[in-house]
C-alpha cells in the first residue's frame, strides 16, 4: 500500500544557457507524489514511521523523507503498517490522499 498526495515544494528558478546559469529567484512547485512507509520502529506504546516521497510519474525520483509518530491500537486486527497509513490519512496534511494498492 502507498498514498498519492499532492505536495508543495520550493525551489530555485534558474535560466540555463550554453555559457551560464541565471538565478531567477524562488518558486513554489506543486506535484503529485507517491508516498510510502519505508521504515517502522517502536513498541505497543509508540510507533515511529519514516515516509519517503517520490515523484508519482517516476517513482525512482526521490523527493524527501519525513518522520511521524503514532500510538498503535493493540486491539486492532490491522498490522502496524496499515495502522500507519490510517493514522496519516487522519492528518490534515493527508486529507486528500488517495490509496495506491500495490500488487
Amino acid at each position: 500500500m502507498a498514498l498519492q498526495q499532492k505536495v508543495k515544494m520550493n525551489g530555485q528558478k534558474v535560466l540555463q544557457t550554453s555559457f551560464t546559469s541565471i538565478y531567477m529567484g524562488e518558486e513554489e512547485y506543486s506535484l503529485d507524489s507517491y508516498v510510502r512507509i519505508e521504515n517502522l520502529n517502536g513498541n505497543k506504546e509508540s510507533i515511529s514511521i519514516t515516509l519517503h516521497f517520490y515523484v508519482l510519474s517516476d517513482r525512482s525520483k526521490f523527493l524527501y523523507s519525513k518522520q511521524y509518530e503514532f500510538t498503535p491500537d493493540m486491539e486492532s486486527n490491522e498490522n502496524f503498517i496499515k495502522q500507519g497509513y490510517q493514522y496519516l490519512k487522519a492528518l490534515t496534511e493527508f486529507e486528500n490522499a488517495v490509496d495506491i494498492l500495490e500488487v
